[in-house]
């Protein structure tokens, strides 16, 4: 579904609650299997980034899932960001397929909008069950693509229902054609730079940014697409593009795309009957 808006005004708040860190972001390598682990705390490479960004005028272009994903944070487990990144996924799919987590409640509607609870010992256990299906920390520092398919899809199949990956790589058009049609997409990231929703805050003719910049590999789940253009003296200076991701640490934001070779690998994920 297609959404055009202009981006109002919002005050700054970084939260880093965090997906229990041990630093990997060195296996890089596309010949081996990489394990892909978390971040916390600014361990690591991982620094803070801070621009201003001035225009005359600017657009907006956003296209995103009607019910966004779930938010939550790791807290438990080491290395856990690929399991939780499933967690959130399979919470996203109960809402209409409502066995896939039983005796569950993902959210609520409030005035017409779907909005997920935060994190619960039921999410909690589900992310560490599938940290065991995923054998996270096994055979590496963190959970193998191959890994975490196939502890995700033991899940799902016991649960009665069956998967579909689609990889996608680095095709933005694609990703944003799956966003339309209600589909999620879990990113691979060898590095990131990532904004919360309040990373970015517009000021009269200039917008603020504050984020984190790592290249610590991660697994996030991509909801949505951004795009600023931004004019001065009616000339195009600037286009920003990002994925709008649930994170893995309790935030939303923004993660950036300029440069598509953070990203290892993306896929499509499906879940029905």
């Amino acid at each position: 579904m297609l959404k055009k808006f202009l981006f109002s005004s919002l005050a700054f708040l970084m939260v880093i609650m965090g997906c229990g860190f041990t630093y990997h972001g060195q296996n890089h390598n596309p010949n081996k299997e990489n394990f892909y682990g978390a971040w916390y705390n600014g361990a690591g490479q991982t620094e803070d980034v801070y621009q201003t960004i001035y225009f005359d005028e600017y657009e907006s272009t956003r296209e995103f899932i009607d019910i966004t994903c779930p938010s939550y944070d790791t807290i438990t487990q080491e290395n856990s960001c690929a399991p939780m990144a499933a967690t959130i996924v399979i919470a996203y799919y109960d809402v209409t397929l409502t066995n896939l987590i039983p005796n569950f409640e993902p959210g609520y509607t409030y005035n017409g909008q779907f909005r997920f609870y935060p994190n619960s010992n039921t999410t909690l256990h589900l992310k560490e069950h599938l940290y065991d299906l995923m054998g996270t920390n096994e055979s590496g520092a963190g959970t193998s693509v191959s890994q975490f398919k196939s502890g995700m899809t033991e899940y799902v199949n016991g649960q009665g229902y069956s998967i579909q990956y689609q990889s996608i790589g680095r095709n933005v058009s694609t990703a944003r054609s799956y966003f339309q049609n209600e589909t999620p997409v879990v990113l691979f990231l060898n590095s990131f730079e990532y904004y919360t929703i309040a990373g970015l805050v517009f000021q009269d003719n200039q917008v603020l940014t504050h984020g984190i910049k790592s290249s610590s590999m991660h697994v996030v789940v991509a909801y949505g697409y951004q795009e600023f253009r931004f004019y001065e003296n009616n000339q195009l200076t600037r286009t920003d593009k990002y994925y709008i991701v649930s994170f893995g640490n309790g935030t939303y934001g923004y993660l950036l795309i300029n440069n598509l070779n953070t990203i290892n690998e993306a896929y499509a994920i499906t879940i029905y009957w």
